[in-house]
């Protein structure tokens, strides 16, 4: 009978195991946030892209699964180049440095929330830019998680990329 018992409670409690964390590595996703080019015309310098969330790469806890999201500078980095802006300096160029100052994501029972904050510097300017990605939280499994979190990212480069492009005249 106490063996029974042990294992029917060892049994109860691997309910309550918490999953590993969920590594995303935000650099080798595919993403087209932006169009290609779009900020071609703007002799915009990227200068630095600087991952400054409080929490570094955590990035939230849903479910029992915890979040960890690498690499999301380069992947900034990387669409705001496709878009048409240069990382080689040059004095005709205005200077752009980016800071990501949140990204991190929130579920409950049947939803979950991505938000996404960037901090550019743009010729002296600031301008803040915010994306978001809400769904229907089917089972937190790695792929809707990665999903929703890189949607949220794309949609905040996408929106410093549209507020670029009205601040040089390319919109």
């Amino acid at each position: 009978m106490l063996r029974w018992c042990a294992v029917a409670l060892a049994g109860a409690l691997s309910g309550c195991a918490v999953a590993p964390p969920l590594a995303v590595d935000a650099a080798r996703e595919p993403s087209r946030a932006v169009p290609t080019g779009v900020l071609a015309g703007c002799r915009i310098h990227l200068t630095d892209v600087v991952d400054a969330r409080p929490n570094g790469a955590h990035a939230g806890d849903i479910g029992r699964r915890t979040v960890v999201v690498s690499d999301l500078a380069e992947r900034i980095a990387r669409q705001l180049e496709a878009a048409g802006v240069s990382r080689a300096p040059g004095t005709d160029r205005a200077q752009l440095r980016v800071e990501i100052a949140s990204a991190y994501g929130y579920g409950k029972a049947t939803s979950k929330a991505f938000t996404t904050v960037l901090v550019a510097h743009h010729d002296g300017e600031r301008i803040i830019a915010r994306g978001n990605d809400t769904a229907v939280n089917w089972s937190s499994g790695d792929g809707e998680l990665t999903r929703g979190l890189l949607r949220s990212a794309d949609a905040a480069i996408a929106d410093l990329a549209a507020k670029l492009a009205t601040r040089c005249g390319a919109s």
